[in-house]
Parts: structure tokens; sequence; C-alpha cells
């Protein structure tokens, strides 16, 4: 156990969540003008009881919420909900420890499901790059949260993928949600050039496509990474929802 001081001379006892719970304390503490800090938090205690408050609505989340506050983004509760936004727009939320992602793209939320990963795929530029650099989301198993590949090492194409692949098979071993970000009927999404100019009217269109050819094909080669990780589920055995916006194994 650690033992944490805050203010007033209280002491929080946490277990391995205490760096973090005492990091937000202390950022909570920096969202208040001196003025104000003395006059209606200090005194009152509130940033004691605001700090039990994270731990109590949003302990499963306690290191996103402070990597996104070191990243410039803010947190404050209200009621049971953690609202986290950045200009004073709302990024994300904490509810009974369920994390929604405000995501105004393709599927609209992401809503993660307690006790499961929710592994996020799509494009990377301004879709994925975007929930990465908000510090809301690791890389890898994820309970509760969303598991998105934001650090993919140096080297050739063909090693990149062999890392996305690995990224992809621990998902896939993890029976994982997989929620996606961009369409997958868009050839623009799912290949990397297209002088025949295909176009897919559905989803069942796509999966025709992607079982018509096996990794070694030229036809893969021409993939994107996101092409290659739908043909990668497609050829596991698993199948669209295009309602959720998500691949599920029957």
């Amino acid at each position: 156990m650690v033992e944490v001081s805050i203010p007033q001379g209280t002491k929080l006892r946490t277990g391995r969540a205490a760096p973090t719970s005492a990091g937000i304390v202390g950022l909570i503490l920096k969202t208040f003008t001196p003025d104000k800090l003395f006059k209606t938090v200090w005194r009152t205690g509130r940033v004691v009881r605001k700090g039990f408050k994270f731990v109590k609505y949003g302990r499963k989340y306690l290191d996103e919420i402070g990597l996104a506050l070191e990243k410039g983004l803010k947190a404050d509760v209200d009621g049971s909900i953690i609202r986290i936004s950045k200009n004073g727009d709302e990024v994300a939320r904490v509810t009974n420890n369920v994390l929604t992602f405000k995501y105004t793209g393709f599927g609209g939320d992401i809503v993660t499901v307690p006790n499961k990963t929710t592994t996020v795929i799509g494009k990377w530029e301004n879709q994925i790059e975007n929930i990465w650099n908000a510090g809301l989301a690791k890389q890898g198993s994820n309970k509760g949260g969303m598991n998105i590949l934001g650090d993919l090492p140096n080297g050739t194409v063909d090693e990149k993928w062999e890392f996305n692949r690995a990224w992809l098979d621990d998902a896939i071993f993890r029976k994982d949600i997989i929620r996606l970000t961009a369409d997958p009927v868009q050839t623009s999404n799912i290949l990397y050039l297209n002088p025949q100019n295909l176009n897919f009217n559905n989803f069942s269109q796509v999966a025709d496509y992607m079982t018509s050819f096996g990794t070694g094909s030229p036809l893969f080669d021409n993939l994107g990474f996101f092409g290659k990780e739908v043909h990668t589920l497609i050829s596991s055995g698993y199948q669209y929802n295009s309602l959720t916006k998500q691949f599920f194994k029957p």
C-alpha cells in the first residue's frame, strides 16, 4: 500500500493506482486560479472530495485520465460523471467506469465494454491518430478501455505489417471487440492503389473480394494497413456488423 498526502492533512490510502491518483489531485489543483482555489476549494476541502470521486468513478482509467491531463486536456466531476474536455469541448466521459470517447467520424462515439478490450482499427491520419493523441487509449490488452496501435516501430512496409499483424492477432486471441473508425466499403480506405477503379456497394462485396486471394497475392500487397486488417479478420472467421461498426466472430 502507498500513502498519499493530500490537502488539509487528509491522507488517502490506495494501492497500485496511488501515483496516478495523486497526480490527478495535483492536476486538479492546477485547474483553479489561486484566488478561486483559496476561496472555494482549499478551505472547503472540495479538492479532497474531487480526488476521491476521480478514484471512485474512474478508477479503471486513472492512467488514461492522468495522461490526458498532462497533454493539456481538462477533467471535471459532474455528479457521477467524469468529463474530459479540450478547449471547452467534451472529448470523452467516464460513467459508471465505462469510457465513452466522443468520435464524430465513422460510427460515432466509441463506447467501451467492461471486462473486454475494445480494439480500434481504421485510418491513422485524423482518425485513430486523434484518439491516440488524446491519451485515452493503450496499446495492448486494456479491459474496459481502448486498444490502439499507436506506436509502430520503424522498418520496411513488410516489417511494419508483421508488427501490425501480431498486434491484431493478440486482439483476435483475446476475443476483443473490434471497432472500426473508417468505412471498409470505401475503396480509398482499404486499397493502396485502385487502377481497376473497383467499387463496392456493400460489405458482402468487400468480403467476396477479400476471400478471392491470399496473403501471398499481389492483391494483398496492394491493400493498405487497414485493408490488410480487414482481410485478416475475414480470414479469421470474423463477420462485420454494419450497424455497430464492429467485427464479431459468430
